[in-house]
């Protein structure tokens, strides 16, 4: 149970729910917003399966409650992970050290970005906003691989410092007596209002942050800057660098504004870097994204492009595919040919299946048609497909819990946490249309995807076919 929702709506941690995949995703009042820019498309009922087998919902509280905060960093969306101890640029094989269930001889450190942010304060025993300010995107950083709140470090505003801006892990309001002092230049303490917060982007730029992998030493990103129309105008290319201690260095970050990661036509857009798949064993480094199909009510397909490890960061060697072989020009990716999947979500997740009848294939973790109560996986034989049926596995009840408006969107898998029996999933939750009345309504909230689930359906499919 979310201790911070209005009305406490009680989830069993396991519920066995019995549900069809044909539905429409997602109800006729969606419209696209600031918070949804992307307006959701009634789903193709021919590529369906018509019904699911029943699956265990397994929710994931203790993961909820890790960003469950009354102070400092509030709510955010757009969450994804990055494993701070694991480089991209080393080669994957079956006895790599850097598999993600690896034992370190050290705590494992993983990287949360996050999109627009809420910070400030709560009141009335944190179910509603206080004092509240926004930024375009924050970190976290979690040590081990427990949702322990003792253990994860926040990363949401720029404080200032000699009239400059430098990065801070403070998550928390000063004190009360804190805020009405401050010393002057003879050293004599002067009563002043509370101090207002100053946010900032941690990044120094008012961008959307996508997925993210270490290469080379440094924490390598894609960032949206949006456009008429809640379309990104463009796609950065960002890198951001590690101390000594293996954390964010906020001062030491490149921006690449000529990145060839979007292309546009009067028909579609593609965009990349939604997901990023850095555990393939054949030398490449996958980066997803989707087309957004303007002449097909701008749904969104599945695309793709991949890199050498060695050279991920010359853009020179990146290929997209065009839907039948590997191009150099992002352009070809614009063609309705490259999608791979029809109507996925603009966040979502590709990773290898760890165990299981389906060890060693792909799977695909999204929302159908960005923004609905479902969360479907797909199975790929290879990064770049083919890629079987959609499954719907869990439908979330969260937007009982509030008055109409709150929807959720953009799920996606987390592989950093996990083992051989489950994968955790996430997925945002926010108000449509208007900015979110309490923190609640716009935490991301999670759930456990187990791998025997993704074995029964991929059969169950494959029994339906026949």
């Amino acid at each position: 149970m979310n201790v911070f929702s209005p009305t406490p709506f009680r989830r069993s941690k396991r519920a066995a729910v019995l549900f069809a995949t044909l539905t429409l995703g997602g109800s006729p009042d969606f419209a696209p917003s600031a918070s949804f820019p992307q307006a959701p498309v009634l789903r193709d009922f021919a590529d369906l399966p018509l019904f699911s087998a029943v699956f265990a919902q397994e929710e994931a509280p203790e993961w909820d409650a890790l960003l469950e905060r009354r102070d400092g960093w509030l709510a955010a969306d757009g969450i994804y992970s990055v494993e701070l101890d694991r480089d991209a640029a080393v080669e994957v094989d079956a006895n790599s050290p850097f598999l993600p269930n690896s034992t370190a001889k050290t705590p494992r450190k993983t990287l949360f970005l996050f999109s627009d942010t809420f910070g400030g304060s709560t009141k009335n025993d944190g179910r509603d906003f206080g004092e509240r300010t926004m930024t375009n995107h924050s970190f976290a950083v979690l040590t081990g691989n427990a949702p322990n709140p003792e253990k994860i470090a926040f990363f949401w505003r720029r404080e200032p410092k000699n009239g400059d801006f430098a990065p801070t892990k403070q998550d928390s309001r000063p004190s009360e007596s804190a805020q009405n002092k401050k010393t002057s230049e003879n050293g004599e303490e002067n009563p002043t209002l509370p101090e207002r917060l100053a946010p900032r982007n941690p990044l120094g730029v008012d961008r959307w942050l996508q997925d993210g992998v270490v290469w080379r030493g440094r924490v390598w990103t894609s960032a949206l800057l949006v456009g008429a129309g809640w379309k990104p105008e463009r796609v950065d290319a960002v890198s951001l660098g590690l101390d000594a201690n293996g954390s964010p260095d906020f001062d030491d970050v490149r921006i690449d504004e000529t990145a060839p990661l979007s292309f546009r036509t009067e028909t579609a857009q593609v965009v990349f870097g939604a997901a990023i798949c850095d555990d393939a064993e054949d030398g490449f480094l996958y980066v997803f994204g989707y087309l957004d199909r303007f002449d097909a009510g701008s749904r969104k397909d599945l695309v793709v492009a991949r890199a050498p490890r060695a050279s991920f960061g010359d853009f020179s060697t990146w290929r997209y595919f065009d839907g039948r072989a590997w191009s150099p020009n992002v352009a070809d990716a614009a063609r309705p040919e490259a999608g791979l999947v029809e109507r996925v979500s603009t966040e979502f997740s590709v990773s290898k299946i760890r165990s299981g009848a389906n060890a060693g294939r792909y799977l695909l973790v999204y929302t159908p048609g960005v923004i609905g109560n479902e969360i479907a996986f797909r199975v790929g034989d290879s990064p770049w497909g083919p890629f079987g049926p959609e499954t719907v596995f869990y439908r979330s009840t969260v937007p009982r819990e509030f008055e109409r408006g709150v929807r959720c969107y953009n799920a996606k898998a987390h592989p950093a946490f996990g083992d051989d029996e489950k994968i955790l999933v996430s997925y945002n939750v926010n108000r449509l249309g208007t900015l979110p009345r309490r923190p609640a309504e716009y935490r991301p909230r999670f759930v456990w995807l187990r791998y025997s689930t993704v074995d029964a359906a991929t059969a169950s499919n494959e029994r339906n076919a026949k």
